[in-house]
């Protein structure tokens, strides 16, 4: 008992560690705020549109969240990673980035306007141009960048409050004085432009003018290359994200991707809970690398097993209190989302693997790694929607979610040296209680 005390008041008296600890504060704070406010109106939301115009709503964000892919393609996390490692080239970094943002940005808008000139469902254009529009602010978000590399989420995290606060406002307003679908439509598309507009400006009252940002075009592109893996990275996760919401509208109508968004709204809140704590400690799990190799073992190891065991509280929650809490807030007409959900959130701990072996593979330059592990996960997953989804209908979407990225990154690093023993750490990892022994 007394070792562990001794250890206990070596992190807090850290100062390297207190600064994460403040860091995460901030991130969880703001996290939990956005559930307090989103939830709570969501509830109302849901209430007041009905299953049917609540997948409609549902169906239009995930079809457009899928074009967004082509804004970042991965590419800020080399910038993160540059921000750390050449810190006095903060300006020319992120004015290279902003650069690359907005032409991708453009690029995503085409994409999106040229698929809806297929599409047969005017209210779906109309309502998938409103929230596309929010995405046009997405070169101020370069900034977010900085706030990660830094340790300086407190800013990003003021404006997700800000963001959110307003968000929940209009949405409240809209159930209040019973307005039409197309409002709600236009305040998903203010929770993007406003919060990427709200970081832009804290950056500048907090951090530093964007006014000295600096960009050449030839570098500004040079990003893509070697962020070419992370590209195909984000494209799989964001269609191991959304098939689901997208082939059960097909297969089995909106009024089912309503009841499917309830059954993983909880779950969702959940994982960003996780991956914001897993962004927050990234910081150290790069730095760790510059001390010694036994040192970033420790920190490898320490990460894989927060992200991951990390989970079961909320699982265990869940799990007990699923159906009376969606009965209580959403009503008889929602029950059939209970099952769902009870599968779904058996997710929880392969996203945080995938996370930790994301920004694992990341700091040692294994892009191909990380493309193969999300792909084979993304693929699986359409092959497995496709085939569940008309037999099971939402229990087979969750299913297909729950199985499809662990079995894909397992798949994926089976069939190198390297991969294999990635496989052998993350099993000892998982298995093993880390060090708890900070460098001195």
């Amino acid at each position: 008992m007394g070792r562990f005390a001794d250890t206990v008041r070596e992190w807090w008296s850290s100062g390297i560690v207190r600064r994460y600890l403040a860091d995460s504060a901030w991130v969880l704070a703001a996290r939990f705020w956005w559930i307090a406010t989103a939830f709570t109106v969501g509830i109302l939301v849901a209430r007041k549109l009905g299953p049917r115009d609540f997948g409609i709503l549902n169906y239009v964000v995930a079809y457009t969240e899928l074009f967004s892919v082509l804004i970042s393609l991965g590419v800020e996390t080399l910038v993160e990673r540059d921000l750390v490692a050449r810190p006095a080239d903060r300006d020319r970094i992120l004015g290279n980035f902003c650069l690359f943002r907005v032409v991708s940005t453009l690029v995503m808008a085409a994409a999106l306007g040229i698929s809806l000139r297929f599409m047969r469902d005017p209210g779906i254009v109309t309502g998938c141009l409103i929230v596309g529009a929010g995405y046009l602010f997405s070169p101020c978000f370069v900034v977010n960048a900085y706030f990660i590399a830094t340790v300086n989420n407190r800013c990003g995290a003021l404006a997700q409050i800000v963001t959110c606060t307003i968000y929940a406002g209009v949405r409240l307003v809209a159930v209040l004085a019973s307005l039409p679908l197309e409002v709600y439509l236009w305040a998903e598309m203010f929770l993007n432009g406003g919060f990427y507009l709200a970081s832009f400006l804290i950056y500048w009252w907090r951090c530093a003018s964007p006014l000295g940002w600096s960009c050449r075009r030839r570098e500004s592109f040079a990003l893509l290359k070697p962020a070419l893996p992370l590209a195909l990275t984000v494209i799989f996760t964001t269609i191991y994200a959304r098939t689901d919401t997208l082939m059960l509208e097909y297969f089995r109508g909106a009024e089912t991707v309503g009841f499917y968004s309830i059954a993983t709204r909880f779950t969702e809140n959940w994982r960003q809970c996780l991956y914001l704590i897993g962004q927050v400690f990234s910081s150290a799990l790069f730095s760790a690398a510059a001390l010694t190799p036994e040192e970033y073992r420790k920190q490898l190891h320490r990460y894989y097993f927060l992200l991951v065991w990390g989970s079961l509280p909320a699982i265990a929650a869940s799990l007990l209190l699923g159906r009376p809490v969606i009965r209580l807030l959403y009503g008889e007409a929602y029950l059939l989302s209970v099952a769902v959900f009870y599968v779904y959130v058996l997710t929880l701990p392969s996203n945080g693997l995938l996370f930790a072996f994301h920004r694992h593979a990341l700091k040692e330059n294994r892009l191909a790694a990380i493309a193969a592990a999300f792909g084979s996960g993304a693929l699986l997953n359409v092959v497995l929607n496709a085939a569940l989804i008309p037999r099971w209908g939402m229990i087979g979407a969750a299913v297909s979610s729950a199985v499809s990225m662990p079995v894909g990154l397992t798949f994926s690093l089976l069939f190198t040296p390297t991969g294999r023993r990635d496989l052998g750490f993350i099993a000892k990892s998982l298995t093993t209680m880390p060090s708890l022994q900070l460098k001195h």
